[in-house]
């Protein structure tokens, strides 16, 4: 196997720093795992020096370790500190910067970033007679062959330098980056425009509004062209440079949410499963700024856009120039971003267009006119092209009359509809049906549905008629002008019918998986084979499907899709429980606990439905308690408790799950023996890993204030259960109480402040925003007023979460 290529980078700084120089971090292990050919190896004295001696002291044995003339990449970051005075310099990052300055003046390498935070300066920074005022001093002393930037925050670092990064390693690029995998060359690849008419004025505007702002919305009627015109932008030399590599199209199906999208996505893009929708799109943002990638999301309009919030939340505060495009056929007014029209096609852009098809008889007068008449709509002129050219009609005779725009197109798209035959139809309708697009398996489906004679020949002439589309390698689509006027044509017995037919496809490549089996693609699979069945209104089918992904769709985060599926057997009227359980728990997760409380309360349970009444009265309790009333929380769940679970398995461990969520809430108002021997009895008796870690942090809590070392050895374990069943919030909690059992013992360093920012970290992804960890990040806070580090990244964190609470209390 060929060895990477390897570029040095050299981060120096003062010490007041280290949240700064993890973001960077992080940013070049992102570009690494997108450039596997050609690493970027880091060095900092902090983590990489050697102890041993020289002669010119500390800093001449850094500087030999260092070897700043070889690196290829030197950054240095300052906020209050310049740094340490050294025998040559005013502190050792100067003299560091003085080696790298003399080597480029030299050789012309390494290359030098310095960045500059105009975050609030700390107190202290301010009395310091030498620290603050040398670095004010050395910032306006920079060679002018020197440049520098500002930021206001970490994560505006973190996205600058992302963005140096990405054009930096485009220019030295040697020919190492790694190509896209088959799942972004085919299901993710913009649709073919080789052949298609260029309008280069639209792409200069499409690449001044890209420019300008984070995020870019191209809007359109149906027919105008705008999902060409977006495609067209990828492939021309007109292309901003930010966005050289191919773009990476995604279509949206109606009603689809962010969590699909990013199931589509390698992981290497987006992060494990797991993470949190913010924090997988946060992923997705800097890996495409890195790879230089511009993200088209067709037609947002039929999203489910509550769920892409995250996504535009995060793009809108990102530098320009974009790397996100909608494109709709209505405005959106999204926040932070510019929006331009598709302008109607001008005469001369008809005849190339008209040309273009192999048609270029028509005379100026008739063109004017098929161009007013049309309103310069390309779909209107493809359609007037199929009629003059394949089915010889007089085009003068086609302009007559007082139709113009829509309904001439309308008039067309029927004249042409006439003259198809049965099987045609038949195949146009299935198309019409599918979700966003046909992919291979799907036309064989759908073909094998007509007369073995026709399948070929109907498909071809589909395609020559203009009415499918070849969307990319082995993908096909209709235009949703078509779709929509097609299945207008539809009787519902027949749309019922192909509807079943796709859910049967949907679900036959997820029918063998257990829950614990499914992956994100699979799982989506599951989703649209749900969304078919309640297209076709088979509530029992869409019900089968609905429960059995359930448990993955919250294990692999899809909240909202799974919350939309339950809400529609909701509005039918008669709903199963299950389902109205997976609807209130999907509230509670995303933040509305008032919702959860007005589904659950008041229901009433049989016998057989031993495991939803533990589920459902656990799940009420956590919601009552989030709104403050703990008693109510306390009372209901004994009431649920009391309840025999049987000796079926589910009903026992949604029992042991309850039990666990007792004693936590009793331990949280103050009822600590109680607490206590609820979570012994139930040490002796779970058998569910999941219920035995919350049993066993419980356990620790309660020895925490008296037994400190005793709490320890409870935390540690529950970390590593919860780490063996993939609970990343039960994880980050364990890790929480173990760094502030440590706190207690006096262990403030080593340890106990990496578990600190681990957990902040690990909580940051999660999303996690509830008041027992805002009130953690507070004491923290206390414990390092002076760790500048550690002191930035939880002021930070907190902003965050105050946020959200902000805005759950809202909703």
């Amino acid at each position: 196997m060929e060895s990477p290529s390897e570029k040095r980078v050299i981060l120096i700084a003062p010490d007041d720093v280290e949240s700064e120089l993890e973001a960077l971090r992080a940013v070049i292990e992102q570009a690494n795992q997108l450039r596997p050919r050609e690493r970027l190896t880091v060095w900092n004295w902090r983590t990489d020096a050697t102890p041993g001696m020289h002669l010119d002291g500390p800093q001449g044995l850094t500087d030999q370790q260092m070897r700043i003339s070889e690196a290829d990449l030197v950054i240095a970051v300052f906020w209050s500190r310049l740094g340490t005075p050294v025998g040559d310099a005013e502190s050792g990052t100067a003299h560091e910067l003085d080696l790298a300055w003399r080597s480029w003046m030299a050789t012309g390498k390494p290359t030098v970033w310095i960045y500059f935070s105009k975050s609030n300066i700390p107190q202290p920074a301010y009395k310091d007679p030498e620290q603050f005022p040398q670095l004010d001093s050395f910032k306006k002393a920079l060679p002018k062959e020197q440049t520098f930037s500002e930021f206001e925050s970490v994560e505006e670092l973190q996205r600058d330098f992302t963005k140096h990064l990405g054009i930096w390693l485009h220019e030295n690029d040697s020919g190492c980056a790694v190509e896209d995998p088959p799942i972004l060359k085919g299901v993710l690849a913009p649709p073919d425009v080789a052949r298609t008419l260029q309008r280069p004025k639209e792409i200069e505007r499409l690449a001044s509004s890209l420019r300008d702002a984070p995020i870019a919305c191209l809007r359109g009627i149906s027919g105008s062209g705008k999902t060409r015109l977006a495609a067209q932008y990828g492939v021309s030399p007109l292309r901003l440079v930010e966005h050289s590599r191919d773009l990476l199209w995604y279509e949206v199906s109606p009603g689809g949410t962010l969590e699909e999208m990013l199931a589509m996505l390698p992981q290497d893009r987006v992060g494990p499963a797991g993470l949190s929708p913010l924090t997988r799109s946060k992923n997705l943002l800097t890996t495409l700024r890195l790879r230089r990638q511009l993200l088209v999301l067709d037609d947002f309009h039929e999203a489910d856009k509550t769920s892409y919030t995250p996504l535009l939340k995060v793009a809108g505060m990102q530098s320009c120039p974009a790397v996100i495009m909608l494109l709709s056929r209505e405005a959106l007014y999204v926040q932070d971003s510019t929006e331009i029209a598709v302008r109607a096609w001008t005469a001369t852009e008809v005849r190339g267009l008209l040309e273009q098809l192999g048609l270029s008889t028509l005379n100026d007068e008739l063109l004017k006119k098929l161009t007013r008449k049309t309103g310069g709509l390309p779909l209107a002129v493809r359609f007037f092209w199929v009629l003059v050219k394949e089915f010889g009609r007089d085009p003068k005779a086609l302009l007559e009359g007082e139709l113009s725009q829509t309904h001439l197109t309308e008039q067309w798209y029927g004249e042409i509809t006439a003259e198809l035959s049965e099987a045609e139809i038949a195949l146009l309708r299935y198309f019409s049906l599918a979700e966003p697009y046909v992919t291979e398996p799907v036309l064989k489906r759908a073909q094998a549905r007509l007369p073995r004679a026709q399948r070929v020949r109907a498909f071809m002439r589909l395609q020559t008629l203009l009415l499918v589309e070849s969307r990319g390698s082995a993908r096909w689509a209709v235009h949703p002008f078509v779709a929509e006027h097609t299945l207008n044509d539809t009787d519902d017995g027949t749309k019922s019918s192909m509807l079943r037919d796709l859910c049967k496809f949907s679900r036959d490549g997820i029918r063998n998986l257990k829950p614990n089996q499914m992956t994100h693609q699979s799982l989506v699979a599951g989703i649209r084979a749900a969304r078919y069945a309640q297209r076709a209104k088979d509530a029992d089918a869409s019900h089968l499907i609905t429960v059995s992904i359930a448990s993955a769709a919250k294990r692999l985060g899809y909240y909202r899709s799974l919350r939309e599926l339950c809400e529609w057997h909701m509005l039918q009227g008669d709903c199963d429980p299950w389902v109205e359980y997976h609807y209130a728990h999907c509230e509670l997760i995303i933040g509305k606990p008032r919702h959860t409380v007005m589904v659950l309360t008041g229901k009433e349970w049989s016998d057989e439905d031993a495991a939803l009444r533990f589920a459902s009265a656990r799940v009420l309790a956590d919601a009552r308690s989030q709104l403050g009333d703990l008693n109510s929380a306390i009372t209901g769940l004994r009431a649920a408790l009391r309840y025999d679970p049987g000796s079926h398995r589910g009903a026992l461990a949604a029992y042991q799950q309850a039990k666990a969520t007792l004693a936590r809430l009793l331990l949280e108002n103050g009822s600590l023996a109680e607490a206590r021997e609820l979570a012994g009895d139930l040490a002796r008796t779970t058998k569910d890993e999941r219920s035995l870690a919350v049993i066993v942090m419980l356990l620790g809590r309660l020895d925490a204030v008296n037994n400190p070392r005793d709490a320890e050895k409870r935390f540690r374990l529950a970390m590593s259960k919860f780490h063996s069943v993939e609970d990343r919030r039960g994880f980050a909690w364990a890790s929480r109480s173990l760094a502030e059992v440590l706190v207690q013992q006096g262990r403030v360093g080593g340890e106990a402040r990496k578990l600190v920012r681990e957990s902040v970290s690990i909580c940051s992804r999660n999303g996690e925003s509830t008041l027992e960890y805002v009130q953690w990040l507070q004491r923290m806070r206390k414990v390092y007023m002076k760790d500048a580090g550690v002191l930035n990244l939880i002021d930070h964190e907190t902003t965050r979460v105050s946020s959200d609470l902000g805005s759950s209390t809202h909703s």
